[in-house]
């Protein structure tokens, strides 16, 4: 019988959701990561914009919303931008299943707002982390409900509107993303909310 060990699926590999990986390495959790953003956490925070840069600078939003600063320097209070690069991460490709994992969590990749975007279904639980290939809140734009995260920080606006046509494909979940509530309607309906408030 082979052990199960603990581990972290990140959905992608922005520094708000990988600020943890380091300690949680440390604690003795194996850190998984799809293979596409899998060079961010080796060459540390910073490299987020390199590997993954957003198709719009931030600037007009915040000149639209300046009360969404408040996400980025909080971030960066924290120390998100001056962490540590992680080394020894696992990486996969496409979809996974993690049979060695309580839960026998599925990643589905769902590309857009990163190369390595994914989402990561728990079937036994009927819930499914979206990360941020669909969020419930987006403050540079002031919306609360499905929609994608905006231009400002999302590599590739196509393949992230793509990527819903996938997601909504899936089976029945409770859908938690990476910011804002969690919502209980659906991946299709989450899917289909977020299309109608298109990309910004």
């Amino acid at each position: 019988m082979t052990r199960v060990r603990s581990a972290v699926l990140l959905t992608h590999g922005h520094p708000d959701h990988t600020g943890l990986a380091t300690a949680a390495q440390q604690a003795g959790a194996d850190i998984w990561i799809h293979e596409a953003d899998a060079a961010i956490l080796t060459d540390g925070p910073r490299s987020a914009m390199r590997h993954a840069k957003p198709e719009r600078s931030v600037l007009p939003y915040l000149l639209r919303r300046p009360a969404a600063i408040s996400g980025p320097l909080h971030l960066a209070r924290m120390g998100g931008f001056s962490g540590r690069p992680v080394r020894g991460a696992h990486t996969f490709r496409g979809d996974h299943r993690f049979d060695q994992i309580p839960g026998r969590p599925q990643a589905i990749a769902l590309p857009g707002h990163t190369q390595g975007t994914v989402a990561c279904q728990f079937p036994a639980l009927g819930v499914l982390f979206t990360g941020d290939a669909l969020v419930t809140r987006e403050d540079m734009i002031g919306h609360t409900g499905p929609s994608l995260v905006s231009r400002g920080f999302t590599h590739d606006g196509a393949a992230a509107l793509s990527s819903l046509d996938r997601l909504a494909e899936l089976p029945p979940a409770l859908l938690l993303p990476g910011h804002g509530p969690a919502f209980a309607d659906g991946p299709r309906a989450g899917a289909t909310q977020a299309r109608q408030v298109g990309l910004h």
